[in-house]
């Protein structure tokens, strides 16, 4: 994998009048190890302002993808007082 495109960056340019590649807006796609926990990987997210990893088994071969809306979902959901 070479990088993700936002939506946002292709919109962001097409509005400035740029005529943007692909390769010319992707960003490179972190990677997560199989065993990362989910907060682990939020920070990870967050840091890299990024909304999806790779995820690598122990061998580095590629197990498959996560988005940040996924991790999201697995954290507990808190209740209003």
């Amino acid at each position: 994998m070479l990088g993700s495109v936002h939506a946002r960056d292709a919109l962001v340019a097409r509005a400035h009048g740029r005529t943007a590649s692909a390769r010319d807006l992707a960003r490179p796609v972190p990677e997560l190890s199989a065993d990362a926990t989910v907060a682990d990987a939020i920070d990870l997210l967050r840091r890299r302002r990024a909304t999806l990893a790779v995820v690598r088994d122990a061998g580095g071969r590629l197990t498959g993808m996560v988005t940040l809306d996924d991790l999201l979902s697995r954290l507990p959901q808190r209740r209003a007082a």
